[in-house]
């Protein structure tokens, strides 16, 4: 499979000096709008990544940037192994089909939702041997039904990383853990590619898909919830939503620091750990009865961890409370 070295991107709303002076920076020319009459000259070197033989090509609106690509040099590559960039201008593209002819890959990173119907407006087009991708996490390459018979490659590539602002997230993304699933013939390029940009990466099956992402969605997501609940209880003590949050964020993030140093178990603390019963006891007679099935499910989620942590420990009456016997006497001790 023949790719043309030079690496193009379609940044959609990123076309602005600060970017141009950036690129710049990186590679010590000045950026240029529109595809280059020649491609330019292929590294001598054997073995090359994808970065320095693809044109890619991001469509879409989803909040993961091309400007990642830009600002992959400083994720470990040099300008000579990333390759030549090129600042393509939105306006250049007013046909889809020019933009299927002049890229080696597409990136869609538009909404879950939409990305089939993407899929429909490029599949009758040239698209024998690129590279199509979506960012999804829920979705695997399946979404590209029949992709074999016009020739192409499918593949999701997905970070595991929370992206709540498009202008400055990506900044970050260069620590993010990437997952890719899609075609076997050159999965593994994708993966030495990802990889060379400084990220770690693990091949997904397709049939992993939908748990996979429950798991990221339970990480970071509804881990918003959780910090919510708390915030809530603090404000009955006079807490303000920021005062609660600067309160709770050392506890947060040293746990968090911790379960990544030493793993769940050893980083179980708190009163279930510690089979405090009593105090258990009265947290179920104190909570609000909209958060008492979460504190008593994460509780037992919990107590299976501090079971294989103290296995002498004696935690029937936390089993008991937590199944729903519990004592009204002990709530104003």
């Amino acid at each position: 499979m023949v790719i043309n070295p030079r690496l193009t991107l379609r940044l959609e709303r990123y076309i602005d000096e600060e970017i141009a002076n950036s690129l710049q920076r990186l590679t010590g020319r000045a950026a240029c709008a529109g595809i280059p009459d020649k491609p330019g000259p292929r590294s001598r070197k054997s073995n090359r990544s994808i970065a320095e033989k693809a044109r890619i090509n991001h469509h879409g609106t989803h909040r993961i940037p091309a400007r990642r690509f830009i600002t992959a040099p400083s994720g470990g590559l040099t300008p000579v192994e990333i390759g030549d960039y090129q600042i393509v201008p939105p306006e250049f593209w007013r046909e889809l089909k020019s933009l299927i002819k002049e890229s080696d890959a597409i990136i869609i990173s538009t909404p879950d939702d939409e990305i089939l119907d993407v899929w429909n407006k490029i599949k009758n087009l040239s698209i024998k041997n690129k590279f199509i991708c979506h960012l999804s996490g829920s979705l695997s390459s399946k979404i590209f039904s029949n992709i074999s018979h016009y020739g192409a490659y499918g593949y999701s590539i997905h970070p595991i990383f929370p992206i709540s602002d498009k202008y400055n997230s990506h900044k970050d993304l260069k620590n993010a853990f990437i997952t890719i699933e899609g075609n076997k013939e050159y999965i593994n390029e994708v993966k030495l590619f990802i990889e060379s940009l400084g990220n770690k990466t693990k091949i997904l099956d397709k049939n992993d898909k939908s748990k996979y992402h429950l798991a990221s969605v339970i990480s970071s997501n509804l881990i918003i919830g959780l910090i919510s609940i708390s915030t809530n209880y603090l404000k009955d003590y006079g807490f303000t939503e920021k005062e609660a949050l600067n309160a709770l964020y050392p506890l947060i993030s040293q746990n968090i620091k911790s379960i990544n140093n030493n793993g769940l178990i050893n980083s179980l603390t708190g009163p279930l750990e510690r089979g405090d019963a009593n105090t258990i006891n009265r947290h179920l007679f104190n909570i609000k009865e909209e958060d008492k099935d979460i504190y008593i499910s994460l509780s037992n989620k919990l107590l299976k961890l501090a079971l294989e942590k103290n296995k002498d420990r004696d935690y029937e009456k936390i089993r008991e409370i937590l199944g729903g016997i519990y004592e009204e006497t002990v709530h104003s001790q």
